[in-house]
């Protein structure tokens, strides 16, 4: 069964939402409204996938174990990284690999970004679809 683009949407902020409350502070939230478009496969068939960054101006010590624990029961393998300064964990799906989460953890700064699994579906008539339920408010 195919996951909606609204249910894609959903399943970023809540990966999002879950990570950003294992790491306390004041963050700033750049999630696109809007759906990028992808590809579903090799054939080329056009999907929709949605983006998330958030950012705090606050580095810390990584919950690791709660992190992974979190994206593994979205479906995502988890790998770390260091690079410099930073300590890096990122999260892909292995069966959609737009699917993913990666997490900047460095001495200053945290920046946590993702994006939705990539879904049937029309970037152009989604984002009309959003315009027009904006223009309803």
């Amino acid at each position: 069964m195919a996951i909606s683009p609204t249910d894609a949407q959903a399943m970023l902020v809540a990966l999002l939402d879950g990570t950003q409350a294992l790491l306390p502070g004041e963050w700033e939230t750049h999630d696109s409204p809007s759906p990028d478009p992808c590809q579903l496969d090799a054939a080329s068939a056009p999907g929709v996938a949605f983006t998330g960054d958030r950012t705090r101006d606050l580095g810390g010590e990584l919950p690791e174990t709660e992190i992974t624990a979190l994206w593994e029961a979205a479906g995502l393998e988890v790998g770390r990284t260091a690079v410099g300064n930073f300590e890096i964990l990122r999260g892909v799906d292995p069966h959609n690999r737009a699917f993913f989460a990666e997490l900047h953890v460095g001495v200053n700064t945290t920046t946590l970004r993702g994006q939705s699994p990539c879904v049937p579906g029309d970037a152009w008539k989604e984002q009309q679809k959003i315009k027009r339920a904006r223009a309803a408010r």
